[in-house]
């Protein structure tokens, strides 16, 4: 019988193209859940509707402030359970596509999260 880790920090758990259960760990599990946070608006969490990234009031309503936004982003990196520093965060904006590129100093090492 396999027995499944329930540590977040360590594990964390995806499907591969067929479907196929996957266990991430350490570095490829981090840079998941960094993913996963980075996706949440402010707002979408039924338990804390005061957390994820304020998307509508940053980017999508009126001018976008790249800057309120790239902090939000970094707040939320820096939030993380083994997450020691952001070392760099770039977005650019081509368009009405807004980028980003950030690269992560972790326990397991770095990582990199982009969107």
């Amino acid at each position: 019988m396999t027995t499944f880790a329930t540590d977040r920090q360590t594990r964390d758990f995806q499907l591969d193209k067929f479907g196929n259960l996957l266990i991430l760990s350490d570095a490829e599990a981090l840079a998941g859940i960094i993913t996963n946070v980075l996706r949440v608006q402010r707002g979408e969490l039924q338990y804390d509707v005061s957390a994820g990234i304020p998307y509508f009031e940053t980017v999508f309503s009126g001018r976008a402030n790249i800057p309120l936004w790239k902090g939000f982003m970094i707040s939320a990196i820096e939030a993380v359970e083994g997450v020691l520093s952001v070392d760099s965060f770039d977005a650019s904006v081509s368009g009405n596509i807004l980028s980003y590129l950030a690269r992560i100093s972790t326990v397991y090492g770095e990582v990199s999260a982009n969107g």
